[in-house]
């Protein structure tokens, strides 16, 4: 079994989860359900597409756009990567993730020292920021507690 051009060219855009290459195949009708495991099968043996790989790609790469824990999780898990492949990661960069809300409350005050904290905290929270994370990040601030 050949791999479709279409597929290629999904692929080519991005990384992605073997669950979205699934969804597509269905989606445009590529191939009979009954092909479609295969296939998914054909392209992880290839080293195209690959859960885990996906995953701590879209960690680095959400993190250092400003988001959370909670957020990507929430993502990977609606991307169907299965928890056990991202779970332990996330564990793992507490602290990246602290610094990343850092990051992100000096984005959002852009030099002005007079934004508010409350809505610091709020729009770090909507970003999908443990508590702990948005505390760590909030404390820097002039030694506010």
């Amino acid at each position: 079994m050949n791999i479709p051009e279409p597929i290629i060219r999904f692929l080519n855009y991005r990384d992605r989860s073997t669950e979205e290459i699934k969804r597509y195949l269905r989606r445009k009708s590529i191939c009979s359900e009954a092909e479609i495991q295969p296939l998914v099968q054909k392209l992880v043996d290839a080293g195209f597409a690959d859960d885990k790989r996906f995953s701590e790609n879209r960690i680095r790469y959400r993190m250092e756009n400003g988001y959370g824990p909670f957020y990507i999780a929430r993502e990977l898990s609606g991307l169907g990567v299965p928890n056990h492949l991202f779970k332990p990661e996330l564990s793992r960069m507490d602290r990246e993730f602290s610094a990343a809300a850092r990051k992100y409350a000096d984005r959002l005050q852009n030099g002005k020292a007079s934004n508010d904290r409350e809505k610091l905290e709020r729009r770090l929270l909507g970003r999908g920021f443990a508590t702990n994370h948005v505390k760590a990040a909030l404390k820097l601030d002039d030694g506010i507690e």
